[in-house]
This record gives C-alpha cells, sequence and structure tokens, in this order.
C-alpha cells in the first residue's frame, strides 16, 4: 500500500536520576561519591532510498527512544539511553504537527534530522550538594509529508510496457503482467549510467479515459 503522509507521536528518552551515595574513608570521614545519570536517546529521522512508503507510521501510536540509566556509587555515570532511528522516504518533509512548522525537508539518501532532544541526566552527589532527576524527554506529534522524488516518471495507458522497460534497464522487481492496472502504486527504479550517474526513475499507475 502506498502511504504518503502520515501523523505520529514521538518521545524522546528521559534522563538518568543521579546518584545519592556516600563514602566512608578510612579517616571515618563520609565523602559524596553519585555519579550522573546518562541521558536519554535522541529520536533521530533519517532518508533512506530503500523506503518507497510511510506505511509503517500508520498503525503505532507513538515512537519513542530509550531512557538514560540512573548513576551508581563510585562516581560512574548512567549509560545514555539508545537513539531511535525512523527511516523514511527521500523526499519526506517533516511538520510539528500542532503549529505547523517545517522541521526539515530530508530530500537525498542519508539525510538526517534530530527530531526530539533526549533529556539531559542528573547530577550525581558527587558534584552537586543534592543528587538530581533526570530531565524527561520531548514529547509531541509531527506529521510526514512524502513527495516522490525522481528524474523520469514513466506515465502511459494500461500494458503499454511501463513495468517492462522499468525492470529491463534498472533490475527493479516490479511484477510485469498481462491485465491492465496490475501497477497500483508508484515503482521505483534506480538507472546507472556508464558515467556511474544515477537516474532514480519512477512507473505510475496507468491512465485511462473515464
Amino acid at each position: 500500500m502506498f502511504i504518503d503522509s502520515a501523523k505520529i507521536k514521538i518521545k524522546s528518552g528521559d534522563g538518568g536520576k543521579g546518584c545519592e551515595s556516600y563514602f566512608r574513608r578510612t579517616d571515618k570521614k563520609t565523602v559524596p561519591n553519585g555519579g550522573d545519570g546518562g541521558d536519554g536517546g535522541d529520536v533521530i529521522i533519517q532518508a533512506d532510498r530503500n523506503e518507497s512508503s510511510l506505511q509503517f507510521y500508520l498503525y503505532r501510536p507513538i515512537f519513542e527512544a530509550a531512557k538514560g540509566d540512573g548513576g551508581s556509587s563510585n562516581q560512574m555515570s548512567g549509560k545514555k539511553g539508545a537513539s531511535l532511528i525512523l527511516k523514511v522516504p527521500c523526499g519526506t518533509s517533516i511538520y510539528n504537527a500542532s503549529n505547523q512548522f517545517l522541521i526539515r525537508d530530508l530530500s537525498n539518501h542519508g539525510d538526517q534530522v534530530i527530531a526530539a532532544k533526549g533529556g539531559h541526566g542528573g547530577a550525581g552527589n558527587d558534584r552537586v550538594r543534592l543528587a538530581t532527576a533526570g530531565k524527561p524527554g520531548e514529547e509531541f506529534e509531527i506529521f510526514l509529508d512524502y513527495t516522490l522524488v525522481a528524474d523520469i516518471f514513466l506515465v502511459g495507458t494500461p500494458n503499454s510496457g511501463k513495468s517492462a522497460l522499468l525492470r529491463a534497464i534498472t533490475g527493479s522487481k516490479v511484477k510485469s503482467e498481462t491485465y491492465p492496472f496490475s501497477t497500483r502504486t508508484p515503482q521505483l527504479g534506480t538507472y546507472e549510467t556508464e558515467k556511474y550517474d544515477r537516474l532514480t526513475i519512477c512507473e505510475l499507475p496507468a491512465l485511462e479515459r473515464g
């Protein structure tokens, strides 16, 4: 199924709690030695040429990065939470859903943006008087809008050989059937010239009067 728009909720990871810990030295003096909490993971959105639809984002209520671990004694800092990388097709624009503010256009393979920054970890009592809690991550809705990016579009009537042409020159796995309207969604392929230039070719569903 070809889906070119989706609204999803994202949440970066909360920062881990700083540790409240004390160490009794040999001279019987007690000193603080609690470590800092780890930062929460980021939510990163990345363009990938292998993605061709936003269908993956229709059925999950929230996409959430991992929380940072809490600090521990002996000045041990908590581990940073793992970031969450969401892959989208090249040509996807990302908007803040509440105010329609454009966050970033991701046009090329590998383009990425940190859409939600993870919360900072709390401070351990090794460096502050009392350990602090970590900062919460960011949580909000974003709107994904995918515009097909291609150098050449194949447009024509049913059974005019568009799928066969795309498969022959790009190696695309698109099926070529004998019945009309076998191509229901846009199909992409990449053609490489002798000079190693790459052209993206898109076959569109067939057109017919009426």
